[in-house]
């Protein structure tokens, strides 16, 4: 028996028979006990990180160096309507006649 079977287990046959309820799967005995096992050394990870001191450490918000990408917003000039309208099937007096909405 090693030091990990000695200790309290952090996740138990009942905590495992939730989860597999809870995602709808059936697994066998030997299933189960690998299962308690792997989410009992994911949540231990999670302490071990939990324990780090990030006192000096700036946040980050995203993992690479990306800048906004969007082009500015200037005003520019706009078509001629004539060219605007120069495709339109339908339009009276310099404006586009759509369907009638009811």
């Amino acid at each position: 028996m090693n030091d990990s079977d000695k200790k309290e287990s952090i996740i138990d046959r009942d905590t495992v028979k939730k989860i597999e309820w809870m995602a709808r799967i059936a697994l066998s005995p030997e299933e189960e006990e690998l299962f308690r096992k792997q989410f009992e050394d994911i949540l231990l990870w999670f302490s071990e990180l939990a324990s780090v001191n990030l006192e000096d450490v700036e946040p980050t918000y995203h993992v690479t160096k990306l800048s906004n990408v969007f082009r500015k917003d200037e005003v520019e000039e706009c078509l001629p309507v004539e060219k605007v309208l120069q495709n339109v099937p339908f339009k009276k007096k310099g404006y586009i006649i759509g369907p009638k909405i009811l």
